[in-house]
């Protein structure tokens, strides 16, 4: 199985990430795309996760992909707003085809700050339509948990 992650977050967080759910000390780096193949636990599928940070050259580069591109995961950080808007900049990209879409946010160990806070983010999430107008799917889960919906 192949996942595209398009990050809204920088380098460094999204390797934080990446570290946080099992793909060991992998570093990503702006303008490229990093591959990443993992087992997943008590499962014989192979995940290959091919890794962007929101970039001009990157957005160049993953058109000549597109037409290849299955399941593609938006992900941001939970507590920085900015990296919400760069996912949803990775989204404009896609809103055309038949793709498994989904937006993730990394696990948040405190609640929102205040519910101006939370709104903000709501709102934001509720852009994440197709022109078919159907909202996709928004989680707030570990990644392994998140590609076993789309097995």
């Amino acid at each position: 199985m192949h996942v595209i992650l398009l990050s809204g977050m920088d380098a460094e967080s999204t390797s934080k990430y990446l570290k946080i759910n099992g793909f060991g000390n992998q570093a990503v780096f702006e303008n490229q795309i990093c591959r990443f193949t993992k087992v997943l636990d008590g499962s014989p599928t192979r995940i290959t996760i091919w890794v962007m940070l929101n970039t001009k050259l990157t957005q160049y580069m993953l058109k000549s992909i597109e037409y290849r591109i299955k399941y593609v995961v938006f992900l941001y950080h939970a507590n920085k707003p900015i990296t919400l808007l760069r996912a949803l900049g990775w989204f404009r990209l896609f809103e055309i085809g038949d793709r498994n879409m989904v937006l993730c946010s990394t696990l948040t160990n405190t609640p929102h700050p205040t519910a101006a806070y939370a709104k903000l983010i709501g709102t934001m999430v509720d852009k994440f339509k197709t022109y078919d107008g159907k909202t996709i799917p928004h989680y707030s889960i570990s990644f392994n948990k998140l590609i076993k919906l789309f097995e």
